[in-house]
């Protein structure tokens, strides 16, 4: 069993992040730019970013509580997806 896109081609990370709404990568690399006061990243650009992830989070009912300049700090992006899939739901 695949076990949360581990083995998976880059063409199908895309097509299920377009599928479930979420790309991981660019969800928490646009976090990390719309949370940093030291990034200077225009603020229109920063705005956007965080339009996007409030549309994200408010998609899949979750927030992870960010907002321009400030928010959670990880040192990490957690190793999960936020969207339900076959293999952590199970088939019944």
């Amino acid at each position: 069993m695949n076990k949360g896109g581990i083995n998976k081609t880059p063409f199908q990370k895309k097509l299920l992040s377009w599928i479930h709404g979420y790309d991981h990568e660019k969800y928490w690399r646009r976090r990390s730019i719309v949370i940093d006061a030291e990034n200077h990243t225009a603020i229109l650009l920063k705005m956007y970013y965080l339009y996007w992830i409030k549309r994200v989070d408010a998609k899949h009912h979750c927030s992870f509580g960010t907002n321009l300049h400030k928010g959670a700090s990880f040192s990490s992006p957690p190793n999960y997806l936020m969207v339900p899939t076959v293999s952590s739901v199970g088939m019944i």
